[in-house]
């Protein structure tokens, strides 16, 4: 999705990041439905002239915050773990983009409001999903490797690994998201005993 991680990178050099987080908050507290750019504006501490100069539309304020914010959980970045080997480095990223912090149960609770908004507006519909394709893809690889050195010990095909680490993350995220406090680190730690039983 080069296109659209340009568009937002060209409006981070304009410097809108107060925005696009005042966007985020609001989303987190009540959805994307009832979300306006006036409430943005006035989140962000801002004139309505500065939201509508920087974002033509609420599609794109959305999508912005989209790709700012829930993408990176999405793709279960491979951060720079240079110090821990390829299976360890893919566990820390699975454990990152789970919701075991506050910061990122607010990312997630951010998620799931734009997954339902998705529902019934095919052009972001068509963001997720070319952002779940990259993600797949960007797994397969990384399993892929873990193969070639001889560090997973199950019979799935890389593209079957992939498809079930998303699966598996979304699901225990959102139990996660639903759990009492005292239990919500349970739901992460199973995806994190379930990969580790993956390794050889």
């Amino acid at each position: 999705m080069p296109n659209e991680l340009n568009a937002y990178k060209t409006k981070a050099r304009q410097g809108v990041a107060p925005l696009l987080h005042a966007a985020f908050i609001c989303i987190a507290k009540q959805g994307v439905e009832k979300l306006t750019m006036r409430q943005v504006a006035q989140q962000a501490n801002c004139a309505l002239g500065t939201m509508t100069y920087h974002f033509a539309s609420k599609q794109e304020l959305i999508e912005c915050v989209f790709i700012e914010y829930v993408l990176p959980i999405i793709h279960i970045c491979n951060q720079a773990h240079y110090q821990f080997d390829p299976a360890t480095a893919l566990r820390e990223d699975i454990k990152a983009s789970l919701p075991f912090a506050t910061e990122t149960e607010q990312i997630w609770r951010v998620r799931f409001a734009l997954l339902h908004f998705s529902t019934h507006n095919p052009q972001f519909r068509a963001l997720i999903q070319k952002t779940q394709h990259t993600a797949q893809s960007g797994l397969e690889k990384r399993y892929a490797r873990l193969k070639s050195l001889n560090r997973l010990r199950t019979p799935f095909t890389n593209n079957s690994l992939a498809i079930q680490t998303l699966l598996i993350v979304e699901g225990a995220g959102l139990n996660m998201l639903q759990a009492p406090a005292s239990q919500r680190a349970l739901y992460g730690e199973q995806v994190l005993h379930w990969f580790d039983n993956l390794l050889a």
